[in-house]
């Protein structure tokens, strides 16, 4: 396993088991867990493997899976949400913890995403909205931070 946080590669030899990646510590003394993985989405790295006496846990989530991924999660959302798609996406579809990964892997594509406006909750926070095919909704905007939805306001719901 590598990791390249930009000083350059740091690398370590071990074996993925019971959902993480395990390898000796710098050390030697003891096997430790450099790698486990939360969810299909997540996966936490922990900086110990790599930099003796670390404590730091960063958590990495994914972006978008491969091409086999893309194609299995299109079809199983096409089964799951048939046409016609109406807009915005039912209530309900969007829950508060789902990953960015996840919405982004909806039929419901949005019309457009902006960074939050700044309040101390939505600090760095992704805000995607989408329209209303009915005039008597206002738009649903979803917000996004860290990699997971934290909000849903408007729409049907």
């Amino acid at each position: 396993m590598e990791f390249c946080p930009g000083q350059g590669t740091v690398g370590t030899q071990g074996q993925w088991k019971d959902g993480g990646f395990w390898c000796e510590a710098k050390d030697s003394s003891r096997s430790i867990e450099a790698a486990k993985v939360i969810s299909p989405e997540e996966v936490e790295l922990h900086l110990a493997a790599f930099y003796p006496g670390s404590k730091e846990v960063l958590t990495l989530y994914k972006i978008h899976g491969s091409e086999s991924e893309t194609q299995d999660l299109q079809r199983s959302m096409a089964a799951k949400y048939p046409p016609p798609i109406s807009y915005p996406p039912p209530s309900g579809t969007i829950p508060l913890g789902m990953t960015e990964y996840q919405l982004k892997a909806l039929p419901w594509k949005a019309d457009k995403v902006m960074a939050s406006s700044g309040d101390s909750k939505d600090d760095d926070a992704t805000i995607y909205c989408y329209h209303s095919d009915n005039s008597n909704l206002v738009e649903l905007r979803v917000t996004v931070k860290d990699h997971k939805v934290i909000s849903v306001n408007g729409g049907n719901g």
